[in-house]
């Protein structure tokens, strides 16, 4: 018979589904609920995007105005999604056999949480929207050709974007341009050959 118990340890506590002579009931499951610390930076990879997302908002606002702490926070988000988008590209599905299912993040679900918030609050923040194309040309040379396709949609955007809100040809063009400093320099990273551009 299948049955639930409380693993006992000095971990956070857990419950651990035996395996018996027929499948588990899902009323059964249902009965131990899991209590546990959620989305935070300590349990789960978004927990800890978001909380950067959430730095990098405040960050925009008119008390503070400090959009290089918005940059800031991108490296930090663009370290975690080079480590996300490996890890994704091999995760395999649990199959139909398996004792009972959970949400799970996809790779798009990552790219919307750690980049869209900041790219519509800061779209008209020449810096933080060239340390965006940058964070998605870095983050592109880790991913799997199956996994360009989030990051391709928001250059694309941008694009549409500086072509719209911006008159200027010299802000046009700069702000096309990604640049890990977000303007560190005019020519950004292709000044010293760094970074590629997502092909759209």
């Amino acid at each position: 018979m299948n049955r639930a118990r409380r693993a006992s340890s000095s971990r956070p506590a857990r419950f651990v589904v035996r395996p018996g002579t027929r499948p588990p009931k899902r009323r059964e499951l249902t009965r131990h609920p899991l209590f546990d610390t959620t989305y935070s930076a300590a349990t789960d990879p978004a927990g800890a995007l978001g909380a950067f997302v959430d730095i990098a908002l405040k960050a925009f606002s008119a008390s503070i105005n400090d959009p290089v702490r918005a940059v800031q926070c991108l490296d930090h988000i663009e370290d975690l999604l080079v480590r996300i988008a490996p890890r994704l590209g091999t995760q395999q599905s649990a199959g139909a056999s398996a004792a009972f299912r959970h949400r799970t993040r996809s790779w798009a679900d990552y790219v919307c949480l750690a980049t869209d918030e900041i790219r519509h609050f800061g779209s008209s923040l020449m810096q933080v929207q060239r340390r965006l194309r940058a964070l998605d040309a870095t983050v592109a040379e880790v991913c799997a050709p199956e996994q360009l396709g989030p990051l391709r949609s928001r250059l694309e955007t941008m694009d549409t974007d500086v072509a719209a809100d911006r008159s200027r040809d010299l802000d046009r063009r700069l702000a096309r341009l990604p640049d890990s400093q977000g303007l560190g320099t005019a020519a950004g990273d292709a000044q010293d050959g760094r970074g590629r551009r997502v092909e759209t």
